[in-house]
């Protein structure tokens, strides 16, 4: 299987430094980006074995949320924030993103950004942990479909309408995308501001 690296702005932040236990957490939200993007490469490349595609499937949106989780709780260390419970400690919480942007407002847009990611992903997330499972449904390619074969997630299960079914790669390569996107954008910004830049309040 391709192994995929940290995203690039991940690994500028933390090389040649004495790693804190904040920049262990930034690193964690950058393995679990590459593991998004390993579990869609897993199911691009998969023929018809179910329980294999479940697996992957579950692993790429298990990162996702990872990815999020992580990149919550470096904020929380790096920025000093005080929480009660680390429960609290949840981009997807208006609360909690409060008392990140209070610290560093000119982060907000991609704050607001993984927030809504998270809400998305944990749709998906407690169906496959907590509940029924993923309904994932393979397709061979066929003319007639208005999309290409390969694995597919139907989110309202296997008795919805055949056109809601996702292609799982592509959802997972765009969450991988969005949510390295975001980190990034965050990463250089508190590093601007660190360095005494000026952000957009």
């Amino acid at each position: 299987m391709e192994e995929f690296n940290f995203p690039d702005c991940i690994v500028q932040a933390l090389v040649g430094k004495s790693l804190t236990n904040a920049d262990y957490h930034l690193a964690g939200a950058g393995r679990a980006v590459a593991f998004i993007r390993m579990a869609a490469m897993a199911l691009e490349n998969l023929d018809n074995q179910q329980i294999v595609a479940e697996y992957h499937a579950y692993a790429g949106i298990s990162a996702t949320r990872t990815a999020i989780d992580a990149t919550g709780s470096w904020l929380r260390l790096l920025l000093a924030l005080d929480v009660k419970t680390l429960s609290q400690v949840d981009l997807k919480r208006q609360d909690y993103r409060q008392k990140i942007l209070a610290k560093a407002p000119g982060i907000q847009p991609f704050v607001e950004s993984l927030g809504k990611l998270a809400g998305v992903v944990d749709e998906h997330r407690q169906r496959a942990q907590h509940r029924e499972g993923l309904a994932l449904i393979h397709h061979l390619p066929a003319a007639e479909l208005a999309h290409p074969g390969g694995w597919y997630l139907a989110p309202n299960g296997l008795r919805g309408k055949r056109q809601e079914n996702i292609r799982i790669p592509d959802l997972l390569k765009d969450w991988a995308e969005r949510a390295e996107q975001d980190i990034c954008k965050i990463v250089n910004a508190l590093a601007l501001q660190a360095s005494g830049g000026t952000l957009p309040s």
